[in-house]
């Protein structure tokens, strides 16, 4: 059995011991046997030392037991039966403690009690094993006891304590574990971490980073120096601990910092002041500097590039407008019917290859308008009365294809956007749902639905069409000329334009399709 009687333990048992004495010097006589009355008021002073070390041993849940190896009786405190969760019906006994505790810790257990009980060998100071109860509850047990041995050696009697340290060995487990963790994060981070003493700089961890960030050899060299040594100027040094005492913690603190070489850099340090030390972060701050600068050099060549390529599509859409319809112009003041038959054939080819070309130009200059007005102003806009137009304006084709066309949004609904550019997306939304209908389905229909949630505004337009592979597409859902089935209209324009159009409304558009199951695309637009 576990022989271990804890310290706690034994500083009770002495203090209620000193409690007896004491009270035996202060109130009686030892020379002179007690009266009566005395022995009443000793059993009285008993009971309440008894209820003290109850209590004690209920709040460090902590037992006690006795072995009486002679006559091999053992009895048990109340709460060794609490701790092992067994009932007293079945009465203490060494085995029904061995079945509780783990396979892995039984022989520290059988290897306690055999120690105690021999004439030789040391007799283990504590131990500790894992218990598992009925209620399938694993608990950590310290135990510690105290042998009586008779004359020839032998073990006469033995008492002692266990105490149920499972919170403690949780707890030390965690901090073990963040330890681990700590240590981890140290050496992987790409930033010099270090711990010094606020007075007297002396420097108490460093992590690898730091080692190579001052261009120390080893981390025992680091240790020997001490923080005022780091810095250029011992002034800074000052200033830096007496913002630090100020402020308690810094952010971005900028100083110049010396390497082992000689050299100097400019670090940023992060830091904050506890029980007298610091804990900090440094890192060269001219390595930010660089990167810094590489990332405003490319922004500026990739806006350059990007305002060179508007001026160019700029150029493209609006000065090769006039000669395109001059060149349509002239084929249709010809007098086809003076032409042979192969002229004629030649004009309707260029006649077609310059409407191509004009609704290219109309693409690109539609897109040229959309960057074109992305400083255009915000305004309210009455949302119902804008999809109703556009449904309006399809009349026609929703009574011949016989599409049914449900909507949540009122009259009243409104939106706080850019007016060309919602009229712009629904248009675009609910054109496509309309062409792209299902011959073969008996029922056609869409859903438009409108919601304002607490950040964004929330536009769906969902068909029963014919749908496409868009899992498939997802790279191609959104280019210029992407088209999924050269058999339908249409010519990849309106989702690209739409993009570009949500693009600059800061929005998301998310699409979700089915060949033959239909599609519904999804828009969430920022509330301003």
């Amino acid at each position: 059995m576990d022989i271990i009687m804890s310290t706690e333990s034994l500083l009770g048992m002495c203090l209620i011991v000193g409690s007896i004495s004491t009270f035996f010097d202060k109130r009686y006589n030892l020379d002179k046997s007690p009266s009566t009355g005395d022995w009443d008021e000793i059993l009285n002073e008993n009971e309440k030392l008894k209820l003290i070390l109850s209590t004690s041993h209920k709040e460090a849940k902590m037992a006690s037991w006795f072995w009486d190896v002679e006559k091999n009786e053992i009895s048990w405190s109340t709460e060794m039966y609490e701790i092992f969760e067994l009932s007293k019906e079945i009465g203490p006994s060494i085995d029904s403690i061995r079945d509780l505790i783990i396979n892995e810790d039984q022989s520290d257990y059988d290897d306690a009690i055999q120690k105690s009980i021999s004439k030789s060998g040391p007799i283990p100071t504590r131990i500790q094993y894992r218990i598992k109860t009925k209620s399938g509850i694993l608990k950590h047990i310290s135990a510690k006891g105290s042998v009586i041995r008779d004359s020839d050696g032998n073990a006469s009697k033995i008492i002692g304590t266990v105490q149920d340290i499972t919170n403690q060995s949780e707890a030390a487990e965690y901090l073990n574990q963040t330890k681990n963790n700590y240590e981890l994060l140290t050496e992987t981070l790409p930033l010099g971490i270090y711990r010094a003493k606020i007075d007297t700089g002396k420097i108490l961890f460093v992590n690898e980073t730091m080692l190579e960030l001052f261009g120390a050899s080893s981390e025992e060299e680091f240790l020997c120096l001490s923080t005022p040594s780091l810095y250029k100027d011992s002034e800074d040094r000052q200033k830096f601990l007496s913002e630090l005492r100020s402020k308690k913690r810094l952010l971005d603190y900028r100083v110049e910092l010396c390497r082992q070489d000689g050299s100097s850099f400019v670090a940023e340090i992060n830091c904050l002041e506890k029980d007298g030390e610091i804990h900090g972060i440094i890192h060269d701050s001219s390595i930010k500097s660089q990167i810094e600068s590489e990332k405003n050099e490319l922004i500026g060549t990739l806006k350059s590039q990007n305002d060179d390529l508007e001026k160019f599509a700029y150029i493209i859409s609006h000065n090769l407008r006039s000669p395109l319809a001059n060149i349509m112009g002239l084929t249709q003041l010809i007098d086809k019917d003076s032409l042979s038959n192969q002229n004629k054939e030649v004009i309707e080819l260029l006649g077609v290859s310059t409407n191509n070309l004009d609704l290219i130009i109309k693409d690109l200059n539609h897109i040229v308008s959309i960057r074109e007005s992305k400083n255009n102003h915000y305004e309210l806009i009455q949302i119902g009365k804008i999809v109703d137009q556009i449904i309006e304006n399809h009349s026609e084709e929703i009574i011949s294809k016989q599409i049914q066309i449900n909507s949540n949004i009122s009259t009243n609904d409104q939106i706080h956007c850019i007016s060309g550019f919602i009229d712009g997306i629904l248009e675009n939304l609910i054109d496509n749902a309309i062409k792209f209908y299902d011959v073969e389905k008996g029922r056609r229909s869409i859903h438009i639905s409108f919601e304002k949630k607490a950040n964004t505004y929330d536009i769906k337009v969902e068909d029963n069409g014919v749908g496409f592979e868009a899992k498939q597409n997802t790279e191609r859902l959104f280019k210029l000329y992407e088209k999924f089935d050269s058999d339908l209209p249409g010519r990849g324009v309106g989702l690209y334009k739409t993009y570009n159009q949500v693009n600059v409304l800061k929005g998301k558009i998310s699409v979700c399709s089915k060949r033959l199951k239909g599609t519904s695309i999804h828009i969430e637009l920022p509330r301003y």
